[in-house]
């Protein structure tokens, strides 16, 4: 994010972002076509080394039905020592026919290349669903640039 998109705070750095995007599909026998798009604006307030909020507020659309729903996700996360962190996160959304319910998650990322490479263990569980929690194992490249 651009570095005038950065304040410092008493309670400590906020740095502003925005976040466009769109998911497309391409059916058996039919063209390309846009299924959803959204677009969100980001804060995270770093408090200190070890602790770091996140909260996204926006708008996401979706074709088929023509529902827009208003979205916003919280997260925290706790980084104890530097090629580990811990967070929770709750994602939630006004149109949960068409977006599905709030799904509340908790999980943990090691660097195995500090701030590049990473794995991830993650449960989640929609509020209210009859499902258990589901649990995912991912590895996350981060850091490319163009």
């Amino acid at each position: 994010m651009p570095q005038a998109w950065r304040l410092g705070t008493p309670v400590g750095e906020l740095n502003l972002g925005l976040k466009l995007s769109t998911a497309f599909e391409r059916p058996a026998h039919a063209s390309w076509r846009t299924v959803e798009t959204a677009a969100l604006a980001l804060a995270t307030l770093s408090a200190s080394d070890t602790w770091t909020w996140h909260a996204n507020l926006g708008t996401a659309r979706e074709r088929t039905s023509d529902t827009t729903a208003a979205l916003l996700n919280l997260a925290l996360v706790w980084a104890p020592r530097d090629d580990a962190q811990l967070f929770v996160e709750t994602q939630a959304n006004n149109r949960r026919e068409t977006f599905g319910g709030t799904v509340n998650s908790a999980g943990g990322r090691w660097w195995l290349v500090k701030d590049r490479f990473g794995v991830d263990l993650t449960g989640s569980k929609e509020v209210g669903a009859d499902s258990g929690t589901v649990w995912t194992v991912g590895f996350g490249w981060y850091g490319l640039s163009w």
